[in-house]
């Protein structure tokens, strides 16, 4: 298919608004708008139109004292809304699916956040979008993730977690995952499950100047089972990251080796997986 994309206003100076208030915080607005259009040229391959608006806001304000004061992010919260020509009705099958989405373009099975970092997928209804962060201090983060489907009114995702840094070497997240109802049942098995809540935790230890310790793991109270774990280990160069990950995946019984390779600042190069880049920006990529 065709993929034509237009954006306006996107990091825009002239149309960003700086508005002060009596304590000194300031209101930074960006808005965006986006239009994908697809041409089909492949009957086993469902590409849909879509279009995109929202607006990116970010709070500042002043920390420290008077001899070192300076400028911090506060809150970022980011708001779009997503609208699909020939969205997926409401029908859904025993499984779960949408009826006619059971295309690979636009399987609802696959998770936002992988649908976000490859062009390759995309959304199959009608969404509203949220993303959230609150620097509660200069250690401590609150973030949160959304996904509100117009069409049937039901939160799709729910992610809502604590970022902590453990001054020098240790940073930690504890947060919760939760996803739309999806009923399973298996009569040979007796099996069935409606929702999902998920514990998801992960540690990073900065082991010497050169190598970063990650452990992520995910489990789900629902299944009362462990969905995912993760180890990987990053090595720096004077520009050049690399990382090997070790994955245990007990929902789909799969255990896998990856390695990942990135250049310092240019995503775009990345060679692998992307999920681990931002994890060394603070304390290693500056």
């Amino acid at each position: 298919g065709v993929r034509m994309s237009t954006m306006f206003w996107k990091q825009d100076p002239t149309v960003r608004s700086r508005l002060w208030d009596l304590d000194g915080i300031r209101h930074l607005v960006t808005p965006h708008f986006e239009a994908v259009y697809y041409e089909e040229n492949s009957p086993a391959i469902a590409m849909r139109s879509m279009y995109n608006v929202g607006v990116s806001q970010l709070w500042q304000t002043h920390r420290g004292s008077e001899e070192n004061r300076r400028t911090v992010n506060w809150i970022r919260w980011n708001v779009d809304t997503t609208w699909v020509k020939d969205p997926a009705d409401t029908s859904i099958d025993p499984l779960g699916r949408y009826g006619p989405a059971g295309f690979l373009f636009n399987d609802p099975s696959i998770p936002i956040r992988t649908r976000t970092e490859d062009n390759f997928f995309g959304l199959v209804r009608n969404s509203l979008n949220s993303d959230f962060e609150w620097n509660v201090s200069d250690t401590a983060s609150v973030v949160s993730e959304l996904n509100y489907d117009l069409d049937s009114g039901v939160v799709q995702k729910l992610d809502i977690g604590v970022n902590r840094y453990v001054y020098p070497d240790l940073s930690y997240y504890v947060g919760n995952r939760y996803l739309r109802p999806v009923i399973i049942s298996v009569p040979a098995e007796g099996v069935y499950e409606q929702g999902s809540n998920s514990l998801v935790t992960a540690l990073t230890y900065t082991l010497s100047p050169r190598y970063t310790a990650i452990f992520a793991n995910e489990y789900n109270f629902d299944f009362s089972k462990n969905v995912r774990s993760e180890l990987s280990l990053i090595r720096r160069y004077h520009r050049l990251y690399y990382g090997v990950s070790l994955s245990l995946d007990e929902s789909l019984d799969r255990q896998g080796i990856s390695l990942s390779i990135w250049p310092q600042g240019i995503k775009e190069l990345a060679i692998g997986s992307r999920q681990y880049m931002g994890m060394t920006e603070m304390l290693r990529e500056d």
